[in-house]
């Protein structure tokens, strides 16, 4: 008598929960189209296979328009936190030596380093090399060396003899063999030196160069603030613009596979669509029992 009375609501429940089950399945199920003597089965593909691209848009408009908006990242992109946490980044890479910071910035392998740096030891004695040989060095030397003679020639009568006439007629030839000495040797003398220089350069952190000049840190952190704030100011709205978050979510969804869809959803909903299975169980088994006082 019993069973009599409880077989209604228990297939009640057998029907609401299978039904529900199937309805769910049928989000993601069939995967595509399903003929049957040449007609498509309705409800075939399942409704989210089938709606795909406009689950994108909504889901991008959802995003871009309610959940992250343009607002929050200008205020996230533009808060204290971040512009100190781009200043600590800098101000650590500015303490490493510059020979580091320069291969991790352009991605240079140690071979690739060492070639960029003769290049530019020989780039610099070109330069040098070339502003030397547009001196007058001969007036130079001969305007500096009366001037130095007369300083160290304390004798009067032997002053008397050393006239500016006889010095500029020694000094005078000097500053074009000088200046041609330059042009020939110049770069075989310079470039060792600068090269020496620029190895003794590598080793120090842009801090220490800093230092040189009595920058102190906090100072320099001040001034890296506001080139990081007026740089994001100034460029934001050009990122947001090249961003497009609605855009780039619709374009993730439409490249993403079905079954990756289906593991996303069931990722954040798997509770809920287990829930509605199990509701529907227990609305078959209240309707079931309904169904009994009728």
């Amino acid at each position: 008598m019993l069973l009599r009375y409880l077989a209604g609501p228990l297939i009640g429940s057998v029907i609401g929960y299978f039904t529900n089950y199937i309805a769910v399945k049928m989000l993601f199920y069939p995967r595509k189209e399903i003929y049957l003597f040449g007609h498509k089965l309705p409800f075939t593909p399942g409704a989210i296979p089938k709606g795909k691209d406009r689950l994108g848009r909504a889901i991008g408009r959802a995003v871009g328009d309610m959940l992250l908006t343009r607002e929050d990242i200008e205020k996230k992109l533009l808060a204290p936190e971040v512009t100190t946490g781009v200043v600590d980044a800098m101000t650590a890479g500015l303490a490493s030596p510059i020979k580091t910071s320069i291969r991790q910035a352009a991605g240079l392998t140690e071979y690739d380093y060492i070639m960029g740096r003769e290049k530019l030891s020989k780039a610099l004695t070109v330069e040098i090399t070339h502003a030397l040989s547009e001196v007058d060095l001969s007036e130079i030397i001969v305007d500096k060396g009366i001037q130095m003679v007369h300083e160290y020639l304390t004798n009067p009568m032997l002053a008397m003899f050393v006239t500016d006439d006889l010095l500029r007629s020694i000094l005078g030839p000097m500053g074009p063999k000088l200046q041609e000495m330059i042009n020939t040797e110049g770069p075989d003398l310079i470039e060792p030196v600068v090269t020496a220089k620029i190895r003794e350069l590598e080793q120090q952190s842009a801090m220490d160069l800093m230092n040189r000049i009595d920058m102190e840190e906090h100072v320099l952190r001040a001034v890296l603030s506001a080139v990081v704030q007026r740089t994001l100011q100034g460029n934001l709205s050009k990122v947001l613009d090249s961003l497009n978050i609605q855009k780039t979510v619709e374009q993730k969804i439409h490249e993403m596979s079905i079954e990756e869809l289906e593991e996303l959803v069931l990722t954040v909903m798997k509770k809920e669509l287990n829930t509605i299975v199990n509701l529907g169980a227990l609305i078959g088994f209240v309707l079931g029992l309904i169904n009994l006082l009728f």
